[in-house]
């Protein structure tokens, strides 16, 4: 079994700085961090897929360091529009696997599967883009390891949604990217982020997942404002369980801290929890 926690658009800040005044996206981030510790099955690894702080700025990135420092299972980062690539490599030297120059793609395995990080930034853009420079990378890539289960990681989402809002910011060259998946069945899934709220859906032949986010989340539902709406739901993330036997199984968990767990037979104000409950 694979088990997989996929966090995204965490905006961490400098310290002290709240974005709106109100959000304090380093706290939900260490909540993230704690919960993810604290699993009974731990993960075997974590993907952050993009916009890991708010402004690119070598501070905000230190205090993510600082924050991913208190992770206590490998972690792997993918870069998101709000990203600046020389910042992100500087501030995480150790991460061997990000290229020192170019396109921060990247691909590493385990006896159980291969992980892809695919870098769909443009710079100054909040959309995104699979050049062809880039599918060709991943082509390669899948085409030197085609035995081997495969979870492919970018920022900005290759399909559409349904929101209008939101459509306007997804990944150019989806069907670049599609085609490429479509000639490796080896491939999946697909996880990306970006829009702040969680998104699934059927895409080029494999499970395709936009996750939640760790920083504030965008009003839910399929109509958007023409400016996006925030509120304050809880940081959650996503697992990703995978299994040869099973195929791939997604889930939302949200990361605040809540009262349980309970099981059948506990009194609670005089109830007891059953299995009707």
């Amino acid at each position: 079994m694979i088990l997989i926690a996929h966090l995204t658009d965490c905006h961490v800040t400098i310290p002290g700085r709240q974005i709106f005044g109100v959000i304090d996206t380093a706290a939900r981030l260490t909540m993230a961090v704690r919960f993810l510790n604290g699993l009974t099955r731990r993960p075997d690894l974590v993907v952050l897929t993009g916009d890991l702080v708010d402004r690119g700025l070598p501070e905000e990135y230190a205090n993510l360091r600082a924050i991913l420092a208190g992770l206590e299972i490998p972690f792997y980062l993918v870069p998101g529009n709000h990203d600046r690539r020389d910042a992100l490599r500087e501030a995480f030297p150790d991460h061997r696997y990000l290229p020192r120059s170019g396109f921060l793609n990247w691909a590493v395995e385990s006896e159980h599967g291969r992980f892809i990080g695919l870098d769909s930034v443009i710079p100054g853009h909040p959309d995104g883009e699979i050049c062809a420079e880039r599918a060709a990378w991943l082509d390669d890539q899948l085409s030197a390891r085609p035995g081997l289960p495969t979870f492919l990681f970018m920022h900005h989402p290759p399909f559409l949604t349904g929101v209008e809002a939101l459509d306007e910011l997804a990944c150019g060259g989806a069907d670049r990217l599609a085609a490429v998946i479509r000639r490796h069945p080896q491939v999946e899934g697909l996880f990306c982020g970006h829009h702040h709220q969680p998104f699934v859906t059927q895409w080029a032949g494999v499970l395709a997942v936009m996750a939640p986010a760790t920083a504030q989340q965008m009003v839910a539902g399929f109509a958007a404002a023409a400016e996006p709406q925030w509120n304050m739901e809880p940081p959650a993330c996503m697992l990703h369980r995978w299994r040869r036997s099973s195929g791939l199984v997604t889930r939302v968990a949200t990361v605040e801290p809540v009262p349980g767990p309970y099981f059948f037979g506990t009194v609670i104000d005089g109830d007891k929890v059953n299995a009707a409950a």
